[in-house]
């Protein structure tokens, strides 16, 4: 929904170092990408698919809601 995408940029646009920045390059280009620092709200970690998979099994009995996962086609790695 609108709602959900407004709170979701706005989520992202929190972790920019330059918010006012990031938002402008993104209301020039919404596909184009700007890189957030990871390590304030969130961490990545980047695993080959045969580890990432087990990995995330296990957070996800762990944790209550695990982050986002993103992974590539055919499940070479999971991030």
């Amino acid at each position: 929904t609108g709602f959900q995408m407004k709170a979701a940029v706005e989520w992202l646009l929190s972790a920019a170092p330059d918010a006012a920045t990031c938002r402008r390059r993104w209301e020039r280009d919404p596909h184009g990408m700007v890189l957030l620092p990871a390590g304030g709200l969130w961490d990545v970690l980047v695993l080959p698919g045969e580890l990432g998979y087990p990995t995330l099994d296990v957070l996800s009995r762990c944790a209550d809601r695990p982050g986002p996962v993103l992974s590539e086609s055919g499940g070479v790695r999971l991030g």
